[in-house]
């Protein structure tokens, strides 16, 4: 009797923990999708937020502000963009810590200042203070996109970066579409509304991202390995492909219809007929390219769409346009499909700095958008009122990106033959220090340090080996913790056992 009681008892236990454990399941997978929609939804509305404060119908006339003194009010936006990004990048430590804070103080900021912006003329503020505004939402849009795109890097499944990255960029599309053919007074409240989506999308995702690490495959966000023998693990390799992509980038957006402020380029009902065609070309490059690819194969495709935006800048030339017997309309979807498929680029290379090179979310989104306003910003000074220079600029962007493909090849080789296994009699620690060196970027003196490290060797050890002072040391030792991301000797030791 008391045997059948107990199998009877334990047969229960069982049973409610196959149903707990079916709940927790169907709970994780509503974890995850609403985190992954989270992020959609926060980009599409951050990255719609300047498309409309600068081409909406009822938002262009600000411009003419900025156009009385011969300026144009996306100057001030790259101006506070590439600004606030360079701080994040500077104090990455610092940011994180307000987190919490600025998730409410920056789309609050950001609602005012585009309230303020909107009604600069009307309310007297004139010039300076449209100019403010504009340098204040654009660092707040680059708090928002540090904190997405961070969330979006540690997300374990490499496709599902892919389809956020894209889904993302196509709904950003249908929404300034959408809301640039409605009345102007939705379109100001569109505007208003941006930051506050977005602020609210980063909050949903934080605190989903938090629950889902508990209970779900994103348990793997916090600690995602490297992956190994890609040139893009070299740290400083993937620094050059993160500026390269970000010059690139502004180059596109500089010379595309979106380029400048202001009355010139207004969104209105001729893009409904343009975005359809340009978002199934990028579903289709985007599935072709990155989809059931491995992660540590991702500088091949990032390549691949480096031409493809070369090819739009290309086609954005009218004249080119016209001698090869194409459709006028032709130039027009060029323009959308360059801006689209380079901000994917640009996104993507942020990500692959972060997962493949060791860098910091904070400061790979930092450098990046950086970078790429104050590319935007010199280029932008450049180009205004100067008329077309999509040939120039085209040949100009060519030279560079194959400039840097043939670096990123080289920087393949050294660390493929890095890589070549070991002989025998070698020392297998030795060589795998000196891979890991190779790919992050060590000096030799630093890969010395990093091998005796790794064998456990104490501080004063490494002084009387190498005959360094105990302050050389401690700084060559601080370096190899930055460059590998790591913050303590097991966490060096356990990294290098692993690679």
């Amino acid at each position: 009797g008391h045997s059948r009681y107990a199998a009877y008892w334990l047969s229960s236990v069982l049973d409610r923990c196959a149903i707990m454990s079916a709940m927790e399941k169907s709970a994780s997978h509503s974890f995850e999708i609403g985190f992954v929609a989270a992020l959609v939804v926060g980009l599409a509305c951050m990255d719609m937020w300047p498309d409309m404060l600068g081409h909406a119908a009822g938002l262009v006339g600000v411009n003419d502000l900025f156009a009385a003194l011969g300026l144009n009010g996306r100057f001030f936006w790259s101006l506070g963009l590439a600004v606030g990004a360079f701080l994040i990048a500077a104090f990455p430590a610092f940011t994180r810590k307000l987190d919490r804070p600025l998730a409410v103080v920056v789309p609050v900021t950001g609602l005012l200042a585009t309230i303020l912006y909107v009604n600069s003329e009307a309310s007297g503020l004139g010039f300076a203070g449209a100019a403010l505004c504009a340098v204040l939402t654009a660092a707040g849009y680059g708090w928002l996109e540090v904190r997405l795109i961070a969330m979006v890097g540690r997300i374990p499944q490499f496709s599902t970066i892919v389809l956020v990255l894209a889904a993302s960029r196509i709904l950003k599309m249908v929404f300034v579409t959408v809301t640039g053919v409605l009345p102007e007074s939705f379109q100001v409240v569109g505007t208003c509304l941006s930051p506050v989506l977005t602020g609210a999308s980063v909050i949903v995702a934080s605190a989903l991202a938090d629950r889902a690490a508990r209970v779900t495959l994103l348990r793997g966000m916090a600690g995602l390995p490297f992956a190994r023998w890609s040139a893009l693990s070299d740290t400083r390799t993937a620094y050059v492909f993160l500026v390269a992509a970000a010059v690139l980038s502004a180059v596109a957006r500089s010379v595309s219809d979106l380029g400048f402020w202001g009355r010139e380029n207004v969104i209105g009902a001729q893009y409904v007929t343009l975005v359809l065609p340009v978002g199934i070309a990028l579903a289709i490059a985007v599935y072709v390219a990155f989809f059931r690819l491995r992660e540590s194969a991702m500088l091949s495709q990032l390549v691949v769409l480096f031409l493809i935006v070369l090819g739009g800048l290309f086609l954005q030339d009218g004249a080119l346009v016209n001698a090869l017997g194409l459709p006028s309309v032709v130039a027009a979807q060029a323009s959308i499909a360059t801006e689209l498929f380079s901000q994917f680029l640009f996104w993507v290379a942020m990500i692959a700095a972060m997962r493949l090179g060791g860098v910091s979310p904070y400061r790979a989104v930092g450098v990046a958008e950086g970078c790429m306003s104050a590319a935007a910003l010199l280029l932008g000074v450049a180009l205004f009122g100067r008329g077309p220079q999509q040939g120039v600029v085209a040949a100009a962007a060519t030279y560079g990106t194959l400039f840097v493909v043939w670096y990123l090849l080289r920087r393949t080789q050294s660390i493929s033959e890095a890589c070549a296994p070991v002989l025998p009699g070698e020392d297998p620690l030795k060589g795998t220090c000196e891979v890991v060196a190779a790919q992050r970027g060590l000096s030799p003196r630093e890969t010395e340090v990093l091998y005796l490290l790794a064998q456990g060797r104490s501080r004063t050890f490494i002084q009387s080996e190498l005959y360094l002072s105990d302050g050389t040391v401690k700084t060559h030792i601080r370096h190899i913790y930055q460059k590998l991301d790591v913050h303590s000797k097991q966490e060096l030791i356990s990294l290098i056992q692993n690679s």
